[in-house]
């Protein structure tokens, strides 16, 4: 592959929100062996799903830590606040399917990848936007002084 070219894959696979894609879809990979190995093993779905979600998120955090966002924060806080989310993403998975499964009459499997469609876009945003940003400094505020001995901030 010439440099040009290679170049222009490399400057795509930055952007972020391929970057959080290419995780997710790996971490999608697992969860959905996952969850489908323990249905065959005749797993409560709801169980399958909460132990796959887990999986996924432990493995998703140190994908989109080091390669999506790089970030440079607290990993602790950082780790508790992603935590934190995703505890309530699963949550939110838990109802989706139950939901996909009772009421709408959708086989586990087929509500398990709707599920995690729109999992996915409420992860990117919290992650991006919340979990993964860049913590701000406060910037001290400038002060200067008009003719008369006034102070007046900028």
């Amino acid at each position: 592959m010439n440099g040009r070219i290679w170049g222009s894959v490399v400057g795509f696979l930055r952007i972020d929100l391929v970057k959080f894609a290419l995780v997710g879809g790996a971490t999608a990979i697992i969860q959905l062996s996952t969850y489908a190995v323990m249905i065959i093993l005749s797993v409560n779905y709801e169980l399958a799903s909460l132990i796959s979600m887990t999986l996924s998120t432990i493995l998703a955090y140190v994908g989109n830590r080091l390669w999506t966002f790089h970030s440079e924060n607290g990993w602790i806080v950082e780790f508790i606040g992603f935590s934190v989310s995703r505890i309530v993403t699963i949550m939110l998975n838990a109802l989706l399917l139950y939901f996909l499964v009772q009421f709408v009459r959708v086989d586990e499997m087929t509500a398990q990848v709707l599920s995690i469609l729109v999992i996915t876009a409420v992860n990117y945003g919290v992650g991006k936007f919340l979990v993964f940003a860049p913590k701000r400094t406060k910037v001290p505020k400038m002060a200067i002084y008009a003719e008369g001995g006034a102070r007046r901030d900028i």
